[in-house]
């Protein structure tokens, strides 16, 4: 992977990272590698949610849906990661 985002990502001097493919500037290296393999590499590709019709363009677009929308079906030892849980203080 890191040969590969070699060939497609440069530094700018002002501390960006620029897509060769597509010009888009990016602040975050993690982001820019996400944004290389969802709109570059698996282009196309769609993510389908388990638990619904939902049909999404990309891995990040899927997380965010099942945070939003599925939270209570999560497996355990993911959902601390969901920001839309309630507490049960809360209810």
């Amino acid at each position: 992977m890191r040969r590969m985002l070699a060939k497609k990502v440069r530094r700018t001097e002002d501390g960006y990272y620029a897509c060769q493919l597509c010009g888009s500037l990016i602040h975050r290296l993690h982001d820019m590698k996400r944004h290389v393999f969802d709109l570059h590499l698996r282009a196309g590709v769609r993510y389908k949610c388990q638990y619904c019709p939902s049909v999404l363009k990309n891995s990040n677009s899927l997380r965010g849906h099942m945070q939003k929308r599925h939270c209570e079906n999560m497996r355990r030892e993911d959902l601390e990661k969901c920001a839309f849980l309630v507490e049960e203080d809360d209810q």
